[in-house]
C-alpha cells in the first residue's frame, strides 16, 4: 500500500469518526463526549466544527511532520487507532439504540 492509499484511508477513517460521533451525539440522548477537552472544544465551537478541525489539524500534522519512509509501521498504528474508534462509535450508537 502506497503513502497515497494511506492517507486516503487515514482521511476516510476521520469522516467516518466525525458522522458516528456526530449521529451518537445529536441522537443518542444518553451520550457525551468522553475526552473533556473535545467537549470543552465543542461547547465554543460546536460538535461538527469541533471535530473537523481537530481532524485537519491532526492528519495535517501527521501528514506533514512524519515521513512515510522508515515510519511505516506508525502510520499503520495510526490506522489502528481510527479503526478502533471509528469501531467504538459504531457499538455506542448501537448499546444505546431506543
Amino acid at each position: 500500500m502506497t503513502l497515497h492509499d494511506i492517507h486516503w484511508l487515514l482521511i476516510i477513517l476521520s469522516v467516518l469518526d466525525v458522522l458516528t460521533t456526530v449521529y451518537a451525539l445529536r441522537n443518542r440522548s444518553n451520550v457525551s463526549e468522553g475526552n473533556p477537552i473535545m467537549a470543552a472544544l465543542m461547547g465554543k465551537l460546536g460538535v461538527t466544527p469541533a471535530l473537523v478541525l481537530l481532524k485537519v489539524v491532526g492528519l495535517g500534522a501527521l501528514f506533514y511532520l512524519m515521513p512515510y519512509e522508515g515510519n511505516e509501521e506508525g502510520y499503520w498504528v495510526a490506522v489502528a487507532v481510527m479503526v478502533a474508534i471509528v469501531l467504538n462509535n459504531f457499538y455506542v450508537i448501537r448499546k444505546t439504540a431506543k
